[in-house]
């Protein structure tokens, strides 16, 4: 008898459609936090450190990267049972470290989202995760926010982008495919840039209304 060929590897496609799609989690915490003059991922809401808060909304999703780059030392402690990245050229922006955290994603699809969006929570994040669109991005009020959903259809044209505007920048050449939807989780829209932005931020987790 002829020999039998090796197994050829599935594809992503053929994979998504014989067993339920993998997700990763790739969570951004690489930037100086300079507009904030504090270190935003040890950042506390509620006692509990921003960073800490974020990798515990996303840990329905499988796998969690987390993006690391400037003060990545202080970080370590806070990273038991997640992947680090650490991206070298975080000072060249987001879109670097978004690069850095897609290279090491294994999955068919990936949610992206900034140490910034301290408030995101469990059910926001499966509610992105089981949009069925391959690019999705949750809208509270109208106003866009986070995480995105990114099939690994899209990878390799995120990495091999290098125009302007980042990936907000890569995403507008894709515009008719994102999917806008409406979400009753304001914790999609809350985000901390600077100390107001910050001390809006305890103030709503404070409240602990159940739907951030």
């Amino acid at each position: 008898p002829r020999p039998l060929s090796p197994a050829r590897p599935l594809s992503p496609a053929h994979r998504r459609s014989s067993s339920v799609a993998t997700g990763c989690a790739i969570i951004l915490a690489a930037g100086y936090s300079s507009r904030m003059g504090a270190f935003k991922p040890l950042l506390e809401l509620g006692g509990v450190p921003a960073l800490t808060r974020v990798i515990a909304a996303f840990r329905s999703v499988g796998a969690t990267i987390v993006v690391t780059g400037y003060e990545r030392e202080r970080l370590r402690p806070l990273l038991s049972g997640v992947t680090e990245v650490y991206n070298p050229r975080f000072a060249d922006g987001m879109l670097s470290s978004v690069k850095a955290g897609i290279k090491a994603c294994r999955a068919d699809f990936a949610l992206i989202a900034p140490v910034d969006c301290a408030l995101i929570s469990e059910p926001l994040v499966l509610e992105v995760m089981r949009h069925p669109s391959g690019l999705a991005i949750p809208c509270y009020l109208g106003e866009e926010g986070h995480p995105l959903k990114v099939d690994a259809s899209y990878f390799a044209e995120i990495l091999a982008y290098s125009g302007g505007g980042g990936l907000r920048g890569f995403l507008e050449g894709y515009e008719s495919r994102i999917a806008r939807f409406e979400t009753a989780y304001e914790g999609a829209i809350l985000d901390m840039d600077t100390p107001e932005d910050y001390a809006r931020l305890v103030i709503k987790g404070d409240a602990g209304n159940g739907r951030t």
